[in-house]
């Protein structure tokens, strides 16, 4: 009996703490949109500085959250940080990506939408 409650709170463990990562992961994505939007709208002249330094100060909160919950869920019981780990491997550009890249540094496509 006492076996089977403590699996029942790990597995209850492991999912709050999967929730928790992907709320963090949700809030980071969202707070690099507004900074994304908030560059752009800096860059035409649309909003001032002081909106860019409000939505870089809320992506570095959502960056160290998600970082925190990151860690925290490689540490939960019965899991592992393999699913975060670093490839061995070197970054290898398709050549897909190396012509697109040719593209946008030589003035033929922008990244505005």
């Amino acid at each position: 009996m006492a076996n089977e409650a403590n699996e029942t709170d790990a597995a209850g463990d492991r999912l709050m703490a999967r929730q928790r990562l992907k709320d963090a992961e949700v809030g980071l994505a969202r707070a690099l949109g507004w900074l994304d939007a908030a560059r752009r709208a800096t860059l035409r002249g649309a909003c001032g500085p002081d909106e860019l330094d409000r939505a870089r100060v809320e992506y570095r909160a959502a960056e160290k959250r998600a970082a925190e919950e990151r860690a925290r869920w490689s540490g939960a019981p019965g899991m592992t940080n393999a699913g975060w780990e670093e490839s061995s491997a070197a970054f290898v550009p398709t050549r897909r990506q190396e012509f697109a890249r040719w593209l946008y540094r030589a003035g033929r496509i922008s990244d505005s939408v």
